[in-house]
C-alpha cells in the first residue's frame, strides 16, 4: 500500500468517526459504501495489472513501467462507466421529482472512484487530467451532499456525468493504444471513440445551455459561479481530448 493510499485511509477512518458522532452530516451507509468501493477498486488495479502481465506480452513490456497503471486506470474507468450505462433508464429520470436521490448518490460514488484512485496511485498523470479528476471528485461530494430532488446546479452536474458515461469506449481506447500492436483495431476504436465522444459532448452541452437558462435565475449567484467554473474545467478537458482523438483518428 503506497503512502497516498495510507494517508487517504486515515482520512476515511476519521471521517467515519466524525459521521458516527454526528459532527459531519453525511449518510453513514453512503460512507460505508464509499469505503468498500474504494478498497475494491484499489485492489482491482493490482489484480488487473497482474492478469495483463501474465497474459499479454505487449503489456508486460510497456516502457516506462508507470504507464501500466495508466492503462489499468482507463480500463477500470471504462468498465465502471459502462456499468453505469446499464442504469440509464433510472438516471434519465433525474428531472423527475420522484427520482431516487440515494441511487443517484451511489452512482456518483462509482463514477468518481476511479478518478480518486488514479490521483492517488497513477504516476505522472497530465496536469489537465489531475485538474479534471479533482473537479469530478468535488462535484461527486456535492452530489452526495444534495438534500432534495429540486432542479439545481447539482442536477446539471449529474446530467453532464450521465452523458460522459456514455462515452466509456474512449477510456478503453486510451488504455489499449498504449501497448496494443493491433493497428486495425486501434484505428477502428480511434474513429468510433471520436464520433461517440463528439456526439455525447454536443448533446450534453445543448442540455446544459437549455437547463442553465432555467436554473441559474433560481439559485444564489455563488452557485452559478461554481457551476461556470465546473463547466469551464470539464469542457476544456473534453475539447483537448476531442482534439487529440480527431488528430489521432487521421
Amino acid at each position: 500500500m503506497n503512502n497516498n493510499i495510507k494517508f487517504f485511509s486515515i482520512i476515511l477512518l476519521f471521517t467515519g468517526i466524525l459521521i458516527n458522532y454526528y459532527y459531519i452530516n453525511l449518510n453513514y451507509d453512503l460512507y460505508k459504501e464509499f469505503t468498500l468501493v474504494f478498497y475494491i477498486t484499489y485492489i482491482s488495479y493490482y489484480i488487473l495489472e497482474g492478469i495483463l502481465n501474465q497474459t499479454d506480452n505487449s503489456f508486460r513490456n510497456i516502457i516506462p513501467i508507470h504507464k501500466k497503471m495508466y492503462v489499468v486506470k482507463n480500463y477500470i474507468k471504462s468498465l465502471f462507466l459502462a456499468v453505469l450505462c446499464l442504469y440509464l433508464d433510472k438516471l434519465t429520470n433525474i428531472l423527475n421529482d420522484k427520482i431516487d436521490l440515494l441511487f443517484i448518490k451511489k452512482c456518483a460514488i462509482y463514477y468518481v472512484m476511479n478518478d480518486i484512485i488514479g490521483l492517488l496511485i497513477v504516476e505522472k498523470l497530465p496536469f489537465t487530467t489531475k485538474i479534471h479528476h479533482i473537479t469530478t471528485s468535488l462535484c461527486a461530494l456535492a452530489v452526495v451532499m444534495k438534500k432534495n430532488n429540486n432542479l439545481d446546479i447539482i442536477t446539471l452536474i449529474v446530467i453532464y456525468a450521465i452523458f460522459s458515461s456514455m462515452a466509456f469506449c474512449v477510456n478503453f481506447y486510451l488504455g489499449l493504444r498504449v501497448y496494443s500492436k493491433n493497428n486495425e483495431l486501434k484505428r477502428f476504436l480511434s474513429k468510433i471513440s471520436f464520433w461517440i465522444y463528439l456526439l455525447c459532448c454536443l448533446i450534453s452541452w445543448i442540455f446544459q445551455i437549455y437547463l442553465a437558462k432555467i436554473v441559474i435565475p433560481l439559485v444564489p449567484i455563488w452557485h452559478s459561479l461554481l457551476y461556470f467554473c465546473f463547466l469551464y474545467s470539464v469542457c476544456k478537458d473534453d475539447i483537448i481530448l476531442m482534439n487529440w482523438l480527431y488528430n489521432d483518428k487521421k
